[in-house]
């Protein structure tokens, strides 16, 4: 007899890079000193830079100089286990011109909750 409750698949089954690569929103993500180690094709859509060229390198390039030291705040609020709430800002697209978007920033932990980097999506 099947059962008919258990999932047909489950998230072990994948690549996680392949759920944030197939997502329609931007998703970068960051290390706890600021560095972009991920970065999804809707973010190359979005921003128009291509992940080889970002990753690497600190979020400030894409950060309008009247909002970095902000960011740097929020930035450090959530690597020491604060939270950030939803908000809108811009970021600068390739051609350094700002572009509106919606942020959810949040903390990447593991099992015992340590911060391993920051989400945003």
């Amino acid at each position: 007899m099947e059962d008919n409750n258990k999932p047909l698949i489950s998230l072990n089954d994948f690549d996680l890079s392949s759920i944030f690569d197939s997502a329609h929103d931007a998703i970068i993500t960051l290390d706890t000193y600021g560095y972009i180690i991920h970065w999804n094709s809707a973010a190359t859509r979005i921003l128009g830079h291509a992940a080889a060229d970002v990753i690497g390198k600190h979020i400030d390039f894409m950060i309008p100089e009247r909002l970095v030291f902000d960011e740097k705040i929020n930035l450090r609020n959530l690597t020491t286990g604060g939270s950030m709430e939803h908000h809108q800002t811009t970021r600068l697209n390739k051609q350094n011109k700002e572009v509106y978007i919606s942020l959810t920033a949040s903390a990447i932990r593991d099992a015992q909750g340590r911060v391993l980097g920051i989400s945003h999506i």
